[in-house]
């Protein structure tokens, strides 16, 4: 079974996400990005997504990265290695396949989403598994991420919790 983890910590709780004009899906190295970029292909763009890698030579990543600047591609798949130092000022949504190493690499891959006062989600694919390790990032970070598999009313299939507020409903209980 897997969780579906989300921080966005400028949205309040029940308000729509901000619509997807750039995106970037986080893997790490050993994953299969060919195949992942393969997975996705007509998801957003029709083709599949260029792949930012180590494995990639500079001219691949540059085109890669320049795609995604002129908004003719609206998706690309990168390992860690784009996670620093990358400028999209659209990039709106930022995936994780998979919970980071650290703190700071988490900092950096969330980073590249809702840049310059923009709004911009960041979705981490985990397993319940990893719940320690979720927990451990939200105390390094002092963030609060929600399960997206839940309905808080919100649309979307989930909502987050904005800091300070508590999560339970009108009733007093707990969604």
């Amino acid at each position: 079974m897997s969780m579906t983890m989300t921080h966005e910590g400028t949205r309040a709780r029940g308000r729509h996400e901000p619509s997807l004009t750039g995106a970037i899906v986080f893997a790490r190295p050993s994953m299969p990005v060919a195949r992942i970029a393969d997975a996705l292909a007509g998801l957003i763009d029709h083709d599949p997504p260029p792949i930012l890698s180590e494995d990639q030579s500079l001219n691949g990543r540059a085109a890669a990265l320049q795609a995604l600047r002129e908004k003719r591609r609206r998706l690309i798949i990168s390992t860690p290695l784009g996670a620093r130092g990358l400028d999209i000022p659209h990039c709106s949504h930022v995936y994780l396949l998979g919970l980071p190493q650290t703190a700071e690499d988490y900092l950096h891959a969330a980073g590249r989403c809702g840049r310059m006062g923009q709004p911009g989600l960041v979705t981490t694919l985990c397993g319940e598994k990893e719940g320690f390790a979720l927990a451990r990032l939200e105390n390094s970070l002092n963030v609060e991420f929600f399960d997206a598999r839940r309905d808080d009313g919100g649309g979307g299939g989930g909502g987050s919790i904005a800091p300070g507020q508590d999560d339970t409903d009108e009733d007093g209980d707990e969604d």
